[in-house]
């Protein structure tokens, strides 16, 4: 596997809840090709981990795959950017450390 795929249809659910797949899809060095919408764009475009497209359109998702694959030096870079945004942002332990500052903070106002 050299690409994970994340193209999700364009529905309200979509555009605010992020998958895990994505950070699985980093943590594993793989770039990515999802939907250029939500927080999947803004993940993948921020971080520089892949490529977006339009939704429900098989030939965009078709040309993206067959562009990446023919950019081996693309692949590696954008898997790259993939681990670094998971060791520096998107792991558990930092995510667990904002849960309980937001946790405390929701406590502290009561």
């Amino acid at each position: 596997m050299k690409i994970g795929l994340n193209p999700l249809s364009h529905i309200k659910a979509h555009e605010t809840i992020i998958q895990i797949k994505l950070f699985e899809y980093m943590n594993f060095s793989l770039p990515i090709i999802a939907g250029n919408f939500g927080y999947m764009k803004k993940y993948v475009e921020e971080n520089g981990v892949g490529v977006c497209v339009p939704p429900d359109d098989p030939v965009a998702l078709a040309n993206a795959i067959k562009d990446l694959l023919l950019q081996p030096e693309k692949i590696t870079q954008m898997g790259l950017n993939g681990v670094k945004a998971v060791d520096e942002k998107y792991n558990w332990q930092l995510m667990s450390r904002s849960y309980i500052n937001i946790i405390n903070g929701l406590i502290n106002r009561v």
